[in-house]
């Protein structure tokens, strides 16, 4: 049975490996003939190469295959853009394209590398904290590429402040699911009040950043008697509910948890 599946195993990753080689060897072959120079070609280089990524070397790989495939995927994915903004567009958005697609993939694999790689006792007891570090970081590392492409002045304010109130907001969740000496239902309705009051005011605060006015949303909600005229009073009864929802619900957990605790 093993002896089948190492020839099974073969034969596969010698067959995925003509079916890239074909189409590289073709694509040679036609850029330097009709062009008399390679240009398109690497495209199609790069492209197959993020394509073997993720199919010869989960077949290659034995030990820790899942991380492997990852790195590659992503090197190949980074050479690709490479390739692609800078050697074939001549343009000048590798930078943020780059940045942009590491920010993506490590919100959802950062914990999964963390869990893999051999820490430190006291960092893998807060891998939780480490992975919002690294989220953080490319979070305003991102910010900072898109800003070195703005030519607009007014930029940096807004950006800043608005990303690192966000920011503050998500990490206020984490502290408190992660580091609360508290039960889960405490837990979860201080998570509820904390998104009600963010969800009600974040409107005012991206309004007083970029327009210098603080509005007011609450103050325009009309709910008893129920309306939805315009695109404000929708805003405003959104905002109204989101608060009401979050400090209720919240409220009922938190008393909830208290109460379980006292009998414990």
């Amino acid at each position: 049975m093993i002896v089948y599946h190492t020839r099974k195993k073969k034969s596969l990753i010698t067959g995925l490996s003509i079916a890239v080689a074909i189409p590289i060897i073709v694509t040679f072959i036609v850029n330097l003939s009709v062009n008399r120079t390679l240009d398109w070609f690497f495209v199609v280089l790069t492209a197959l190469i993020v394509f073997t990524s993720v199919t010869l070397v989960p077949l290659i790989v034995e030990k820790n295959r899942g991380l492997w495939t990852l790195v590659c995927f992503t090197g190949s994915l980074l050479l690709a853009l490479f390739t692609i903004s800078c050697l074939y567009s001549s343009g000048h958005w590798f930078l943020i394209a780059a940045v942009s697609v590491i920010f993506g993939m490590s919100v959802f694999f950062v914990p999964y590398v963390l869990a893999k790689l051999p820490l430190p006792e006291i960092a893998s007891r807060n891998k939780g904290f480490l992975a919002m570090v690294s989220n953080t970081l490319l979070l305003y590392a991102l910010i900072f590429v898109i800003g070195n492409m703005q030519t607009n002045t007014g930029y940096w304010w807004p950006a800043l402040f608005i990303t690192t109130v966000c920011a503050l907001f998500a990490w206020l969740l984490f502290l408190t699911i992660r580091y609360l000496k508290t039960n889960t239902y405490i837990k979860a309705g201080l998570c509820f009040i904390y998104s009600g009051l963010f969800h009600s005011m974040i409107g005012n605060v991206i309004d007083w950043t970029l327009d210098g006015i603080w509005h007011n949303r609450l103050r325009d909600a009309s709910l008893f008697p129920m309306k939805w005229g315009d695109y404000h009073l929708i805003d405003a009864n959104i905002a109204l509910l989101a608060l009401l929802t979050g400090c209720i619900v919240g409220g009922i957990l938190v008393v909830v948890g208290m109460l379980r605790e006292k009998r414990s």
